[in-house]
């Protein structure tokens, strides 16, 4: 094969791949969960099937700000920017994406939007590790359920409408709380994986900042189930992204 031949191969090979809507890739320490303080780079998809526009938005609020929905019905305004920012192939996303650190995190929005499989297993195959942040409320691809504990991490925080039976697969549940936080249905789900899951609740908070109300409601309600652990966004301490 001459040179441009191959440069017509490389550019039909790029055509058929598949292509993923992008907010950012990064890379900087996980700042939620078990895995705090632990260095990754992140891959934000863009889009989420469970963010709807504000009908009234707050000039003083960011344009990108969307309106959320918790596991049990509350209102939060998103403080994640995943617009599109640019798209890439599965070829160019494991060019840009480095070797090390060792672990990549799926992030979003709601990164099983998308269809993984050909860029998780590819990252796997060059030793790394998959972390995925999902919202419970798509149905988790064949390709999770076959990959090895070892090589995937899957952290579920709740949203509506949740798929209760995705809960069963997680590695760690990550409650979202404000002054409205439902315990009735926080003790559903804890009942729902047992002592399996670590269950995290975290304050709901602004894009750089901690909101210290929700995160008191936080430490009140350790005082009523000691079991779950406290994850408050240390990235938004940390001032780093």
């Amino acid at each position: 094969m001459n040179s441009e031949q191959g440069a017509v191969a490389t550019v039909l090979s790029q055509e058929t791949e598949r292509r993923y809507p992008i907010s950012e890739i990064f890379t900087s320490v996980q700042g939620e969960g078990l895995y705090t303080g632990v260095a990754m780079t992140f891959v934000r998809f863009s889009g989420c099937s469970v963010g709807r526009p504000v009908k009234d938005p707050d000039p003083n609020e960011p344009v990108y700000r969307e309106l959320c929905h918790s596991w049990d019905g509350r209102s939060f305004l998103c403080d994640t920017d995943f617009r599109r920012k640019m798209v890439r192939t599965t070829s160019e996303l494991l060019s840009e994406i480095p070797k090390l650190p060792q672990r990549v995190c799926f992030t979003g929005g709601e990164p099983l939007n998308q269809n993984l499989k050909d860029l998780a297993l590819s990252l796997v195959s060059r030793g790394q590790i998959i972390h995925v942040e999902t919202s419970g409320t798509v149905i988790f691809p064949p390709w999770m359920a076959a990959m090895r504990s070892d090589n995937l991490w899957l952290t579920v925080s709740p949203k509506a409408p949740l798929l209760l039976e995705q809960l069963w697969f997680a590695d760690e549940i990550k409650l979202l709380v404000d002054a409205q936080f439902n315990l009735e249905e926080a003790d559903r789900i804890a009942a729902y994986v047992g002592d399996r899951t670590t269950i995290w609740i975290q304050p709901i908070n602004t894009e750089w900042e901690l909101d210290r109300s929700n995160l008191a409601q936080c430490l009140a309600l350790l005082q009523q189930r000691p079991m779950w652990r406290l994850s408050s966004q240390m990235h938004k301490i940390w001032k780093v992204r």
